[in-house]
Order: structure tokens, then sequence, then C-alpha cells
């Protein structure tokens, strides 16, 4: 007896589409990586703070990649990246601060 080819029906995998970027919002995601790592200078008060104000989301937009000289956490690059790209809202009020002392 000669075997016979079965032909199998393989169901096709369905390719899940990649979730969407979170919302990146600049108060609550942005801001505190600038503020725990760029105070006092490019705050108010600061050397820096004419020329280059962290608390302003156009000033990050404005630089850009440019700041990742300085910024080397992963996940914080993936945040400023994601923000970055989808040209997120302003800050609607002022960032917080740190006290100096």
């Amino acid at each position: 007896m000669k075997p016979t080819a079965h032909k199998t029906h393989v169901p096709l995998l369905e390719l899940k589409q990649p979730d969407p970027p979170p919302h990146v919002n600049f108060d609550r995601d942005i801001a505190p990586i600038f503020v725990s790592r760029c105070q006092p200078c490019h705050f108010p008060g600061g050397k820096m703070y004419d020329r280059l104000p962290f608390d302003q989301a156009a000033t990050i937009r404005t630089l850009g990649p440019a700041l990742f000289s300085r910024i080397k956490d992963k996940d914080e690059r993936a945040r400023i990246q994601a923000f970055l790209a989808a040209g997120s809202q302003t800050a609607a009020h002022p960032v917080p601060q740190a006290v100096m002392p």
C-alpha cells in the first residue's frame, strides 16, 4: 500500500499589532527627568536658564536628540524619544522646583 500525503490545514498566526505608544505628557513624564538631572543650572535662577530653560517643552523639542549626551538612562531616553516623536503638548503650568539648601 502506498502512503498518501495528507494535507493539513495550519491556521495562520494572527499578527499582533504593536501597542500604540503611550501618550507622553511633558509635565508628568518629561519634566521630572530634567528636574532631577539638570537642577539648578537649567531652571529659574540657574546660570544656563536664560539660554536653555528645561522647564519649557519647546526647549526640549528644539534640542531633541542632543539631550542624550547627558541623559544615559535607557527608560528616560525612551520617554524623551516618545515625547519628541509625538510632538506632545507643552507644559500647562510651571514645573515643580527642588529646594536648594
